[in-house]
């Protein structure tokens, strides 16, 4: 298990069983279902904030090897010519010169390229001064562009730590629980839809996001194979992930460099990331825990366990 000298991993799976064929659920599924035990929400509460406490330092540490931004341009290119070529579905010209960011009067509507799938990217490739530069100019909102996209069917740059806190809990957590050497976690449909969607599998949901394109690297994933029509059972069972415990071992530390970029990206914007709601979001589509969701301001929501 990755920080598993920090991060409460065997806590957090001693309130979930493994379950094949699951009657008590309709349909009937095979994962990890929560055990209800009476300091449930209490642990997983506990769980969450070491989690998110985890990430923010080490993005604090990674912060501090960047000088502080002393500039804010009014033009000029903010990635390479080579990043660009090498990712022409996700970046272009227009969004390489800063100037084309500036969200006073921009339409950044219904187009093809959009900043947020440019964030990706640069978290992807940890381009961190230019993110840095992006966060603090005064003339860009860059949190803007995290949750969703003006094209509709394309995600914000949240989906980054949305598709690495999959990644990160579903391996660590089926380490904990005894299920990933012998290839069982396979067998969960919340692990295998999740898995799927990370590297553009999923059925009905895009298959060309910058998100994805850590982990299609990560496996040698051929670019064209959501058109052939996979399962997300096919998938999950194709990838092998347990295959090699040390690569698996390099994909979750992958998954943890992704988290504290992000982190630090929003916290460059002036605002920390809330990421005990995120962490029990993704549980709650995981593994079906109860959660409630609370209204703390007039635009602010935040999810808890319950």
């Amino acid at each position: 298990m990755h920080q598993e000298h920090t991060i409460p991993w065997n806590t957090l799976a001693s309130h979930l069983d493994f379950i094949r064929d699951n009657p008590h659920v309709t349909p009937c599924r095979t994962d990890l279902f929560p055990r209800n035990r009476p300091t449930q929400t209490k642990e997983f509460t506990h769980f969450a904030k070491v989690l998110a406490k985890t990430i923010s330092t080490f993005s604090q540490t990674e912060r501090s090897k960047y000088p502080p931004v002393s500039e804010s341009p009014s033009s000029g290119k903010i990635f390479s010519d080579e990043l660009r070529d090498r990712y022409p579905e996700h970046l272009d010209r227009r969004y390489q010169h800063i100037q084309n960011w500036f969200t006073d009067g921009q339409d950044f509507s219904y187009s093809l390229y959009h900043p947020a799938h440019a964030v990706k990217v640069l978290i992807n490739e940890n381009e961190m001064t230019s993110l840095l530069t992006l966060a603090q100019h005064p003339r860009i909102s860059l949190l803007r562009f995290r949750d969703s996209c003006a094209d509709h069917y394309r995600g914000g740059f949240s989906c980054v730590a949305r598709n690495a806190l999959d990644i990160y809990l579903i391996f660590n957590v089926a380490a904990a629980k005894g299920i990933l050497e012998n290839g069982e976690y396979k067998e969960m449909r919340g692990a295998q839809w999740s898995i799927a969607d990370c590297v553009g599998c999923r059925p009905g949901s895009p298959h060309d996001e910058a998100e994805q394109l850590p982990y299609k690297s990560f496996f040698n994933w051929p670019p064209d194979q959501a058109s052939q029509g996979w399962s997300p059972d096919q998938t999950i069972n194709a990838l092998n992930a347990h295959g090699d415990l040390g690569r698996l071992h390099d994909l979750l530390k992958l998954a943890f460099r992704l988290l504290y970029r992000y982190d630090l990206v929003h916290r460059e914007c002036g605002e920390a990331p809330d990421w005990e709601s995120l962490i029990t979001e993704r549980m709650v589509l995981l593994w079906a825990v109860k959660s409630e969701i609370s209204r703390v301001g007039e635009r602010k929501w935040i999810r808890r366990f319950v």
